[in-house]
């Protein structure tokens, strides 16, 4: 009986791949990759449908200066250190002044968010039409602590003790 040679030898078999063993083993496990795939996709969908819509714009404004001569001279100037007319319009454009003036003209500082139930009350809120512009949804599944649709709360001033400012107020009505 001969034994064989396990030094220098290399077994051809380990290397390949046995695509019929692979693709047997998709077609035994089909009905949990079908789960897995439909499960996914009505969560990928739900989320779609009931994630609250985020809107971003963003604007860049370029100032360019007026070029009046024609030899490029202007250009020589601010090679030498001159300063250009737009970096002092973008100085007025960045100003606190400005910004402030647009904060309070928007009431951008304060943020009011009504409390939705969870996962499904934004959805329900965004979606309620009421019969005027006042009409309130009434609650559902008895749980009156949650907003439901229809709720508005619009402040032209708010005034707080300099002790409160900065901190998180809940409106209770």
């Amino acid at each position: 009986m001969q034994l064989p040679s396990v030094i220098g030898t290399r077994d051809n078999d380990q290397d390949s791949i046995d695509l019929l063993g692979i693709f047997g083993s998709l077609i035994d496990q089909k009905w949990l990759i079908g789960a897995l795939t439909g499960a996914f996709m009505v969560t990928g969908v739900a989320y779609a449908v009931l994630a609250t819509p985020v809107y971003l714009a963003n604007a860049l404004v370029q100032v360019e200066p007026k070029k009046n001569d024609m030899l490029g001279f202007s250009d020589l100037n601010s090679m030498l250190g001159g300063q250009s007319p737009s970096v002092t319009e973008i100085g007025i454009i960045k100003s606190r002044a400005v910004i402030g003036k647009t904060v309070d003209d928007l009431r951008l500082d304060i943020d009011v968010t009504p409390n939705t139930f969870p996962l499904i009350g934004g959805f329900l809120s965004r979606r309620y039409r009421g019969d005027s512009e006042t009409s309130v949804a009434p609650p559902r599944f008895g749980l009156t602590s949650y907003a439901w649709g229809g709720e508005r709360l619009e402040f032209t001033r708010l005034q707080l003790p300099k002790d409160l400012l900065g901190k998180k107020l809940t409106l209770i009505a």
